[in-house]
């Protein structure tokens, strides 16, 4: 940070961005104490970790935010690609329709290929279940069936959920009758 006056680069790229502190600290999470702080001068060493804020703020990176140069324009996002395990674990819907917008016809293909067979496997698990219990359990077994079906059926819930937002559609979940039937077709 030797040679970067920090108050001048936290004020150009709020003034670059049209932002007011309040609403720096609604997209960093960084306390408008702190940002007040910055830029009096009052704080001239923040921490690390309220300068990697700041620079993700402004969809920059540290260093970018912290050269000499003129304020960065803030970068796309990174795109992350349509597998089925990165679109799984992405909670936020806004990335998860980024993802879907940049992706080819046969990448959407293989994705939604990918995700049929994710949901077979995993009803046929469950019905797999549903044949066991039939079965004499103890209470433990028991539980554990009662567990693990559960966590099925929010692994197939959110596996339709994937689906419809990736054909535009909304379907219900199927349910172990429906799944029963279909495996018996």
């Amino acid at each position: 940070m030797e040679g970067v006056n920090l108050r001048d680069r936290l004020i150009a790229y709020r003034a670059d961005r049209g932002w007011s502190q309040a609403r720096l600290v609604e997209e960093s999470g960084v306390s408008g104490a702190t940002i007040a702080h910055i830029e009096t001068g009052a704080n001239k060493r923040p921490r690390r970790i309220t300068l990697m804020r700041l620079a993700q703020a402004f969809g920059v990176s540290l260093d970018d935010f912290l050269s000499d140069g003129p304020p960065k324009a803030p970068q796309a996002p990174e795109i992350p690609p349509l597998q089925l395990e990165v679109m799984y674990a992405e909670d936020d819907e806004a990335t998860r329709r980024r993802v879907l917008e940049a992706a080819s016809e046969a990448e959407r293909e293989a994705y939604l290929a990918e995700l049929d067979r994710a949901l077979g496997r995993t009803e046929h698990a469950l019905l797999e279940d549903a044949a066991s219990a039939a079965s004499t359990l103890d209470e433990d077994e028991r539980l554990a069936y009662t567990g693990r079906r559960n966590v099925l059926r929010r692994y197939i819930g959110r596996l339709v959920a994937l689906r419809d937002e990736a054909t535009g559609e909304r379907a219900a979940p199927p349910t172990v009758e429906q799944v029963e039937e279909a495996l018996h077709a």
